[in-house]
């Protein structure tokens, strides 16, 4: 079937500037801003700092036995209209310096004591101090430092325009996990929405978000990391429309990135996503490489040195091979063809892998069909056939690979191969089921891990050697050394998924395969707390190099569309209990299409389905027409 859409659009809509809200809002004269928001403070204050003074002196005891006298932080921060104040906090950390005086990294000052506090939000509770002085409320924009004042925009100083709290609105929507731009929007947009009842949720949502500890520290920093003013946001132009397109447009979407989307496929649903600013349809790279190439180049006057992001094989394949051209129109998030055929190309891979003492399953490459025959008297059956390319395989047949029960199987896959001109490997089938699977996932930079996260696959589509359709993240630390030798071997940096699957015949994880690119699971690592596409997006585009990071456990992530079709379809082959097959869905996860907030893509996803379910039955009834009319028993219909 021909996927590519007709008629290919070359229109290009302008990249839209990005810039501060024109003109000047006038502060709101509510009678709640002026007379109900400093009384709601006082009966609030009043009685919580009274209640919880004989938590605030073991809390003191404990700061002053961690780090001395004094127990309280003071330091001038600007109040309404940016007015300078002095705020109050306890003490999280040391005042140790190094050899020539300077104060040591946060991280290096930060005790356990300090790090308890902040991740409780304890070390806040001077603050009602503050508030019955009058400097501050309960709620509204959080005091930064007086630096700043001369970064922000007009339209960011106008988060000044309100008293500063204890809690904000950008507090309970991310706090630290956002980017300083979409905290200031939300504080701005607070501003010109204060009110009894935002303020009542505000501080509804702030005590689940302490309880929780959501949002407590930027991934890979020890506190939030410094303002420098607000960067030119450059375009990112996502490079094909599927399930991994969709991740990385809502990824950097929600940081208030402006997100193109480049797709050739009718099968897509990323485009549609209220994230895009808008679509263009190129010719298929897999189909016709140098007509996408040349299209990229044709549009570039029009993304101003955006972020080429490349979310599919066959993209990653025409831009790493095009890299140097591209770079001249763009930055281009991928690595060179030297590097990118080393795991593209699979047989280099495991090459690879067994240079650096990595464990993967035996694997035999043949050069002709003579070594083929040669190599069957060594295999064991069942044996896998496996492609070199597999995104290549997978559009001539289908498939990912071949499951051979004997040698005549193996015979035909390798000769069907050879016809398309594609190379394949032997390989030991690794035994046990869906869930052995791991994804471990890096950045890679000058040959270290900056940010990991790791997850297990729970079920596949197709089960036993497809793609994942449900994961939970989990820290697997058997598969953090070799994921970094093979990154490191081949000589990656970026963001790569490396899959390895658990040997249950000595327990040890085997690699199966290094993705290169952006994953189908990536919202996964976004919902736990790590958004591989936006730190890419930051040290690409702001030179923001991301450093490790903790992540959320016991996310499940879910494609649901493809969950729930092949659990129907191998109801009562995979041995679930009700229970597994439910639990993904009951505990906290994310979907990889489904979203509320984005329904868009799922439901465009779906009547592809349904299209797909109708071309299929009105196949059949066809075929069943034709029989009957020539006066043939229909095959499938004969019970004999």
């Amino acid at each position: 079937m021909n996927t590519q859409p007709k008629p290919w659009k070359r229109t290009i809509l302008p990249v839209p500037t990005i810039t501060p809200a024109n003109g000047h809002h006038l502060r709101a004269n509510s009678t709640y801003r002026r007379f109900g928001k400093r009384l709601l403070d006082l009966l609030l204050t009043i009685p919580a700092f009274v209640v919880l003074l004989p938590v605030q002196m073991i809390i003191a005891i404990l700061v002053w036995l961690a780090h001395g006298w004094p127990i309280y932080f003071c330091q001038d921060r600007p109040g309404l209209d940016g007015r300078p104040f002095s705020i109050i906090k306890y003490r999280t950390m040391t005042n140790d310096r190094d050899s020539d005086g300077e104060l040591l990294p946060d991280e290096d000052r930060l005790t356990p004591v300090g790090k308890f506090l902040r991740q409780t939000s304890l070390d806040e509770l001077p603050e009602l101090i503050n508030v019955l002085r009058g400097e501050m409320s309960l709620v509204g924009p959080r005091p930064l430092l007086m630096e700043y004042l001369d970064l922000y925009t007009p339209e960011q100083m106008r988060r000044h325009e309100a008293k500063p709290g204890v809690t904000g609105w950008a507090q309970v929507n991310g706090r630290n996990l956002i980017s300083w731009e979409k905290k200031f929007e939300m504080d701005v947009w607070y501003v010109d929405h204060v009110s009894l009842w935002q303020d009542i949720k505000i501080l509804l949502q702030t005590v689940w978000k302490v309880v929780t500890r959501e949002g407590i520290n930027q991934p890979g920093q020890a506190t939030a990391e410094h303002f420098r003013g607000s960067q030119e946001v450059k375009p990112a132009i996502v490079l094909s429309g599927h399930t991994m397109a969709l991740g990385v447009v809502r990824a950097l979407g929600e940081q208030k990135v402006p997100v193109f989307v480049v797709h050739f496929d009718e099968r897509d649903m990323a485009h549609v996503s209220k994230y895009v600013r808008q679509e263009i349809v190129s010719p298929n790279p897999a189909e016709s490489e140098e007509l996408f190439i040349e299209h990229l180049v044709e549009q570039a006057a029009h993304f101003g040195n955006g972020l080429l992001i490349p979310a599919s094989d066959e993209t990653l394949v025409a831009v790493s091979r095009h890299k140097d051209l591209l770079q001249r129109h763009y930055m281009v998030a991928c690595t060179e063809w030297g590097i990118t055929q080393d795991f593209i190309e699979k047989k280099y891979t495991f090459i690879q892998a067994a240079k650096d003492g990595v464990p993967h399953p035996k694997t035999l490459i043949p050069r002709n069909l003579s070594e083929v025959e040669e190599y069957i008297e060594q295999v064991q059956f069942p044996c896998l056939v496996k492609p070199s390319q597999s995104h290549r395989y997978y559009e001539h047949f289908k498939r990912k690979m071949v499951l051979a029960e004997d040698a005549e199987q193996v015979l035909s896959a390798y000769e069907q191969a050879q016809a398309v001109g594609l190379e394949v490997m032997l390989q030991e089938v690794i035994p046990g089921d869906d869930s052995l699977g791991v994804n471990y996932n890096a950045y890679f930079w000058d040959g270290e891990p900056l940010v990991e996260f790791t997850a297990q696959q729970l079920r596949n589509a197709p089960p036993d050697f497809g793609s994942p359709r449900a994961i939970v993240s989990k820290w697997i630390p058997e598969v953090i050394e070799p994921g970094r030798k093979i990154l490191k071997g081949i000589g990656f940096y970026g963001y790569a998924c490396t899959e390895f699957k658990q040997d249950p015949r000595d327990g040890i994880y085997k690699l199966m395969e290094v993705n290169g690119r952006h994953n189908l699971s990536s919202l996964l690592a976004v919902r736990c707390g790590i958004n591989f596409p936006w730190l890419q997006y930051q040290h690409l585009v702001f030179g923001q190099l991301p450093s490790a990071a903790d992540f959320r456990k016991d996310v499940y992530w879910i494609d649901i569309t493809r969950d729930v079709g092949y659990s129907l379809q191998y109801l009562g082959k995979e041995k679930y209990r009700l229970g597994q097959y439910l639990r993904p869905y009951l505990r906290p996860h994310v979907y990889a299409i489904l979203d509320l907030a984005d329904p868009a893509p799922f439901v465009r996803r779906v009547v592809y389905l349904a299209g797909e379910a109708g071309r299929t039955v009105i196949a059949a009834l066809r075929r069943r027409v034709r029989h009957l009319s020539s006066g043939r028993k229909d095959p499938t219909v004969d019970g004999t």
